[in-house]
């Protein structure tokens, strides 16, 4: 093996073990941001239904794997373990991200993400959707799921039996998981849930028997980090008591990790190298050989 083919090769080792670390290796957290309102178990107004409205945004590019699911859910509020959710996400594993409705709904037959092929996807896409208790109590109540693309106008419905917690309403955006791995927060840019964006009925909660905007509940302000940096930021509701944002921190996240950057500084010079050194190569290989008189 010549030097051009050994620096190939170590650049081809030194390839792979940083794509490990930036997909396997580095730790992250689940990471919510967004809006959550809870129930009053205490005046029996427990989250009966739940409706939502947001924009699809585009996910940038990102070396490493990464996720971003925007939905609105009933329960799974501090380790509750039954939660129901609908909404949209982009995993970015590759070259380009990966847009899909879902649903998911925990503890009952299929309790992770189910993808809803019905709808196609796209950024900039308004999405209404909600999840509302039609009839029964306990582990007889009949549950519907329902989500609407506007622009492509595909939906999807879905009923079914759930004993549900009811203690809980989320409005948010969070990372995902790959698999049991989870994986960081993709840079989404800005997240907007809301009337005022979507110029649609509106974002609300069902307490008990009445009907109340996200700002008439109470509602806890949820804001996501990761390695103890800021990742995602929600805005204070708008004057129409349902509206909102959620921005991605250009200081938070893969950006601001040192560990992420250096592996990634590592992966791209790895690239470069190997590259050159194939090419180097190859080169020398092909030239006729010199012999003395």
């Amino acid at each position: 093996m010549n030097s051009a083919g050994m620096i190939a090769f170590l650049a081809a080792v030194s390839l792979v073990v940083s794509y490990y670390y930036l997909n396997v290796a580095i730790p992250s957290q689940l990471q919510w941001a967004g809006y959550v309102v809870l129930a009053n178990s205490s005046s029996s107004r427990f989250v009966n239904g739940i409706y939502g409205t947001w924009i699809v945004p585009n996910v940038n590019f990102s070396l490493a794997n990464s996720s971003f699911s925007q939905w609105i859910g009933i329960g799974g509020w501090k380790g509750d373990p039954r939660l129901m959710q609908v909404g949209v996400e982009a995993n970015f594993i590759g070259l380009r991200p990966n847009y899909t409705a879902f649903y998911e709904i925990l503890g009952a037959q299929n309790p992770f993400q189910i993808p809803i092929s019905a709808l196609t996807v796209k950024p900039s896409d308004k999405i209404v959707a909600n999840i509302t208790l039609l009839s029964g109590s306990g582990s007889n109540e009949t549950w519907q799921i329902l989500i609407k693309d506007l622009r492509s106008n595909q939906s999807y419905g879905k009923v079914f039996l759930y004993n549900a917690s009811k203690l809980s309403a989320e409005w948010a955006v969070e990372s995902g998981a790959l698999g049991s791995t989870v994986i960081p927060l993709a840079n989404f840019n800005m997240a907007y849930f809301g009337p005022e964006y979507t110029h649609t009925s509106g974002d609300f909660v069902l307490l008990g028997g009445t009907l109340l905007t996200i700002n008439q509940a109470n509602p806890i302000q949820l804001n996501s980090s990761s390695y103890e940096i800021l990742t995602a930021t929600a805005s204070p509701i708008q004057a129409d008591g349902s509206s909102f944002f959620v921005k991605y921190s250009a200081h938070g996240g893969l950006e601001n990790n040192k560990a992420v950057a250096v592996w990634s500084y590592l992966f791209w010079a790895s690239a470069v190298i190997l590259v050159i050194s194939i090419a180097l190569s190859i080169i020398l290989n092909r030239r006729p050989p010199s012999f003395k008189a």
